[in-house]
């Protein structure tokens, strides 16, 4: 199904690929290494590894990254989860073999590119993408205060985040900016739609507070 999907995408005319190492059951690294090289030899595809240990249960190291990159064409790295340390330490082998890493902080914009992060590829450029390229942008020139106020926003928002499980966290945020986010399971509990409408009244204050309307 991976090949498959590696395929279709080149056919679309996608620039790469990004997969996540197989999850729920425990990889070894030689055998995350040679299913991230078969994806990307059957999709002719550049390759972004997509490293989130906390939802697949394995966490991809630096040595496999390396071996990946010495056999296929690596366009970058995406690091979520808590450990954004990982960042650092991947951030002279990114310059060594030329691939770029990337963070999954929304709000941690600064924190990420001073670890060595390229940008920030996060659930929240959704809702807010002008507030996050603004924060990106003043970071890169040294000035964090040129972008204060957005900063915040993002921080305030990825506060409420918790409210309601991934992703449907970031549809709540969405609908309250006015973004149509499609149609929600029918098998949501009654007690994650109250969350959901909770973190939808909320955020839209915020989004409010800050002069925000639907962008359009």
């Amino acid at each position: 199904m991976v090949a498959r999907l590696g395929s279709v995408a080149r056919d679309a005319g996608a620039a790469g690929v990004a997969l996540l190492p197989r999850w729920f059951y425990e990889q070894a690294q030689p055998d995350m290494e040679e299913w991230f090289v078969a994806a990307a030899d059957a999709s002719r595809l550049p390759l972004w590894i997509y490293n989130f240990p906390e939802r697949t249960g394995n966490r991809v190291e630096r040595n496999t990254v390396r071996s990946v990159c010495e056999r296929v064409t690596v366009g970058g790295l995406k690091q979520s989860g808590a450990n954004q340390e990982f960042i650092r330490e991947l951030a002279p082998l990114a310059r060594e073999l030329e691939f770029s890493v990337f963070a999954g902080a929304d709000a941690r914009i600064p924190e990420s590119l001073e670890l060595g992060a390229s940008g920030c590829i996060g659930g929240l450029a959704n809702v807010l993408p002008e507030a996050m390229v603004k924060v990106f942008n003043a970071t890169r020139s040294g000035n964090t205060a040129l972008a204060a106020n957005e900063l915040r926003l993002l921080r305030e928002v990825d506060q409420r985040m918790h409210l309601v499980p991934f992703p449907y966290n970031v549809a709540a945020v969405m609908e309250a900016r006015g973004i149509p986010a499609g149609v929600l399971p029918p098998t949501m509990s009654r007690v994650t739609r109250a969350h959901y409408e909770q973190l939808k009244k909320e955020t839209g204050a915020m989004l409010r507070d800050h002069g925000l309307m639907p962008p359009w």
